[in-house]
């Protein structure tokens, strides 16, 4: 990769990806391709059916396209095996999803801590130092009077907070948000806006939100539309 290409974060080149066969083929991907800078703020709207979660399961190494590639800080993904996969996952993406995904039978902080426990990273720190890094993530939230309770015991906005505060446990470079407030309402739905526009902007972290909410995409610097498989920017919108 040239120098111009380095500073990437995160590139998608030409993904196609269909499923099924002859005529009862669909083309979900359709030669998609953009990038991302660290520190950029992405928004990706489009309506159900459009391709939308199909993408982000590539950019998210959860699935492969027929054809095309995804860079990872500057590496190419797609021939890399699946335990290397997974550790680049682990190591360089953070996912917020629309429903938190936390696991009831353990605490907030517990479920914090779980991506820093299955990292190799852990092999180097004490959980002491992952624990206060967690601790340190929800106070910066505002969120350390809930470190102690169990998901069922705060909102639904609480724990899709928290929820970012463990996609953020390995300090990745990139964060993949799918409709992170369909579930939440519109108060709620805006402190998460806000805190993953701060993250793009005081942490330097890519932030990639797919969602069907045009509301939501004015807090994102940069805007694209997919429709049909098909990508393609939206201009003139401000940072």
């Amino acid at each position: 990769m040239d120098k111009a290409e380095s500073s990437y974060v995160l590139e998608a080149r030409n993904l196609k990806k269909s499923y099924g066969k002859g005529e009862n083929s669909v083309a979900a991907l359709k030669d998609v391709s953009f990038a991302v800078k660290p520190g950029e703020f992405v928004a990706i709207l489009g309506p159900s059916g459009s391709g939308k979660s199909t993408l982000l399961n590539m950019l998210g190494l959860m699935d492969q396209p027929d054809s095309g590639d995804v860079f990872i800080a500057g590496k190419k993904t797609l021939a890399l095996k699946e335990e290397a996969r997974a550790l680049l996952r682990n190591e360089k993406l953070g996912f917020v999803f629309q429903f938190d995904a936390l696991l009831s039978e353990f605490t907030i902080l517990e479920n914090i801590l779980f991506p820093a426990l299955i990292s190799t990273r852990a092999k180097k720190a004490s959980y002491s130092e992952a624990r206060k890094r967690a601790l340190g993530l929800l106070e910066h939230l505002g969120l350390l009077q809930i470190a102690e309770r169990y998901p069922s015991q705060v909102s639904g906005g609480e724990r899709q907070r928290a929820a970012l505060c463990r996609a953020l446990m390995n300090q990745p470079d990139i964060i993949l948000a799918d409709e992170p407030t369909g579930n939440l309402d519109k108060a709620n739905g805006e402190m998460v806006f806000k805190d993953l526009e701060a993250l793009a902007r005081q942490r330097l972290t890519a932030v990639i939100l797919v969602t069907h909410n045009e509301e939501a995409a004015l807090k994102a610097f940069r805007v694209f539309h997919m429709q049909d498989g098909a990508l393609s920017e939206v201009l003139g919108v401000q940072s």
